[in-house]
This record gives structure tokens, sequence and C-alpha cells, in this order.
């Protein structure tokens, strides 16, 4: 294990980016930071005003988002860090550095006063993405709202595109398929899935409890959500329960597929991180790092490593 030392609270998101060499991560310190896979502490951002709660990488490697909860503005803004310089860029990075005017521009501000985003994901074609966000109305019940948003190259805009996303829900979690066709979306305890530009709302699959956490397995035929401290599977195709997993003792708050579809990582409250076969239910693997409560895992590209990010800081470790 080598831990990555350099955020100064609580690390709440963690990605890789496309070919593995670079890893990012963010958190309460209000902080993006970019790692080299030794460890070391490549860029610093600053600029968020509250606690950064999901990052993503563009599919090209060399552009970051990040997106958490502003405190000023109060309101979701959407933030585009360039990891290159422009000379540097072919033509798509070039309009893209057009459009974030600089190596950092809040691009979108999306969303409603005191909401906070819950998932981030660019699309493998490399001009849109998808984003989630969870706010609490007057009454004190939670709302929230999903999109699929398209950038317009060599404008300074953003287009939200209709979709059946974009209605309010209390989004909790979002995944995509790595192929950038299909979309889940969690509310509650329900879930729904379905091809990321249809218009018509897909049927909900049902949880027995509130959904903190959604992934997609690689060639996209299950989705597991995690709840309380269980993890429940479905099918892609029809919503049936694949399998639960039950194996924690605390909540459970996020869920990994890792890149070949073999094995299932989740961790939570408990701090340890559990490896699941996904077809047996099998628990290959359980380990705990003493990062405390755990809120981030992401593999490597390559499926040979895992980065954990929790209470205790940031830590990449070899996995097997």
């Amino acid at each position: 294990m080598v831990r990555y030392e350099g955020h100064a609270h609580r690390v709440g998101c963690v990605a890789f980016s496309p070919d593995g060499s670079l890893l990012a991560s963010g958190g309460d310190d209000r902080t993006v930071r970019v790692w080299d896979r030794g460890g070391a502490c490549v860029r610093v951002f600053p600029g968020h005003t509250g606690e950064v709660s999901t990052i993503a990488f563009h599919s090209g490697g060399s552009l970051l988002a990040s997106g958490g909860v502003e405190t000023y503005p109060d309101t979701n803004i959407i933030r585009f860090w360039d990891l290159r310089d422009a000379e540097d860029h072919d033509s798509l990075q070039a309009r893209l550095w057009d459009l974030v005017m600089g190596s950092a521009r809040p691009v979108v501000r999306w969303g409603r006063p005191g909401s906070s985003l819950h998932g981030l994901a660019f699309l493998p074609d490399g001009s849109s993405f998808l984003c989630g966000s969870r706010f609490l109305k007057p009454t004190g019940d939670a709302g929230g709202q999903a999109a699929f948003l398209k950038f317009q190259l060599g404008d300074d805009d953003v287009q939200i595109r209709p979709t059946w996303l974009d209605r309010r829900w209390n989004v909790r979690a979002l995944a995509a398929s790595a192929d950038g066709q299909v979309v889940a979306v969690a509310s509650e305890q329900f879930v729904r899935i379905g091809p990321v530009d249809a218009l018509t709302i897909p049927p909900a699959y049902t949880a027995r409890g509130r959904v903190a956490s959604l992934g997609l397995s690689p060639e996209g035929a299950t989705l597991a959500g995690t709840w309380d401290h269980r993890v429940t599977v479905w099918t892609t195709a029809d919503g049936g329960v694949v399998r639960e997993f039950d194996g924690h003792d605390g909540e459970v708050r996020v869920v990994a597929y890792n890149p070949d579809g073999s094995a299932l990582a989740t961790a939570g409250l408990d701090g340890s991180v559990l490896v699941w076969e996904p077809d047996s239910g099998r628990i290959r693997a359980r380990y705990d790092w003493g990062l405390g409560p755990v809120h981030a895992l992401a593999f490597a590209p390559d499926g040979l490593t895992l980065a954990v990010a929790g209470n205790g800081g940031l830590a990449v470790v070899d996995f097997d």
C-alpha cells in the first residue's frame, strides 16, 4: 500500500486517468489534486468554495472535471481543469481549452441553491457528460435532478439535452456504461436504467433501502447498488435481482467493478474493503488499511491497482 499524502481533510472522490498514469482526488479541503502512480502530487487546483464530492477524467485524459457543494455562490458548479498547455492540444482539446478559457473556469452553474453533486461522468464521445444533484426543499424533503449535458465546442456554452434524465428526483447516485450508451440513477430506494438519450422514463428497480452508490458492469449486463450494509445486483435487461451481498458491519457507501467484471469491490463506514466474486457471491478478500470510513473506490484501467479514499486520506494498493 502507498499512502498519498497531501489532502488536509477527508478525501471524498477519486478517479484514474484513461491510461492509468494519473490519479485525481478531491475532498473536504476544497482542493483537487493530481498524482502520478508513485504517489507524488504533480498538480494542485484550488478554487472550490466547499467540499469536492465528485471527479472525472475526460476520455482524452488531459481534461478533468470536478464538482461538489459550493458555499459561494450557493449552487452547483462543475469546474474544468486542463492538465496540459494549450499549445500541446490536438484540435478537439484546443477547442475545449477555448471553451474553458484557461486553466480553471466554472463552465456550468447547474442545480438548485443548497444542492450537491453526486455524480459526474464524461462520455466516450468526448463532447458530453452526465451529472446528478441532490438538494433539500424548504419543506425538508429531498429533491434532485440528473441531466445529460452537451459541450457546444467553440462556444462558451453547455446545453442540457432533452432526455428521461431531465426529471426531478432525489438523485443520490449515478453510473454510466463503459460505452456511454446506458445510464443508471438512484433515487432513495428506486433505481432506473436506460439509454442515455431516450425520452421515455424507464421502469424502476426497487431496493430495500436508500441506494448510496451504483456501479455498472463493464459489459452493461448487471448493475450493483449499495444500501444499508448490503449490496444488490440486478440484471439490466429486466431488473431481476441476481444476488444480494451481506458482509459489512456498517453502511456501504461505494461499489466498483474491476475493468473485466470479475470482481466487485465495496466499502463504507466500517472502514473495510470487501472484494466479491459477482457470480458466486463469495468474498475473495477483505482489507482494512486504517483509512476509517471509506467514501470512494476506483480501479486502475489495468485492473491491478485499487485507489481507496476515506476520512483517513488516500491510498493506492495492489489488487489481486
